[in-house]
């Protein structure tokens, strides 16, 4: 794995955050664990800052863009998330099956 240096006080942040982190996911975690928590961060937040203010024409155009140049990746991906999706509409319908249904009773 390649090192990265970064500044004293850039470490010194990190080493105090530690603390923070540990708080958040409830566990024992190291130093590394906690680099790599705050760079994923970093790199989602830094997609978002791009990606939020975008039209949605632009965002759909990218994708394309991305199935043509990774298309087993993209399909793949997309094929994933519409499953998923099913996976989760058909949990949700389920749970509206259970309990008392209303009925009309006619009256006679």
């Amino acid at each position: 794995m390649p090192l990265v240096n970064i500044p004293d006080h850039l470490y010194t942040r990190l080493e105090a955050f530690v603390p923070v982190a540990r708080a958040v996911v409830d566990e024992e975690i190291d130093m590394k664990t906690v680099v790599e928590i705050i760079v994923d961060a970093g790199l989602r937040g830094s997609l978002n800052a791009i990606i939020q203010p975008q039209e949605e024409t632009v965002l759909v155009q990218a994708l394309h863009q991305l199935a043509g140049a990774a298309p087993d990746l993209v399909y793949g991906h997309t094929a994933d998330m519409l499953a998923l999706g099913a996976d989760i509409h058909a949990q949700v319908e389920a749970r509206r099956r259970i309990g008392f249904r209303h009925r009309s009773i006619a009256a006679d």
